[in-house]
């Protein structure tokens, strides 16, 4: 997770990004089985700011915000790592009922 979260931070902010990072977090849910909710629950997130401006205009003011929320998800999901079951269930369960757009 950590390392999906480094090369987040060191992208620009356009769709091919959200795209290339949906690739990248069910790759982690693969490698990483013991990530594999999370891992999911952030692919479906950014695929799905993708999937709703594919081939639409994306403002930069938009792009800029879904980008930094994104990689705040999951700073977070890399803290979450160290936390409990709890707190864990309930990042997922936040992830679970937000969009990007």
């Amino acid at each position: 997770m950590e390392e999906l979260l480094d090369w987040l931070c060191h992208q620009n902010s356009s769709v091919r990004v959200f795209s290339q990072f949906c690739e990248k977090a069910l790759a982690v849910r693969a490698t990483e089985p013991q990530h594999a909710a999370m891992a999911r629950l952030l692919a479906n997130l950014a695929g799905n700011f993708a999937e709703a401006y594919y081939g639409e205009p994306l403002t930069l003011d938009v792009a800029n915000r879904a980008l930094a929320r994104l990689a705040e998800i999951v700073a977070r999901a890399v803290r979450a790592n160290s936390a409990g079951p709890p707190q864990q269930m309930e990042l997922l369960n936040e992830i679970g009922r937000i969009e990007l757009n």
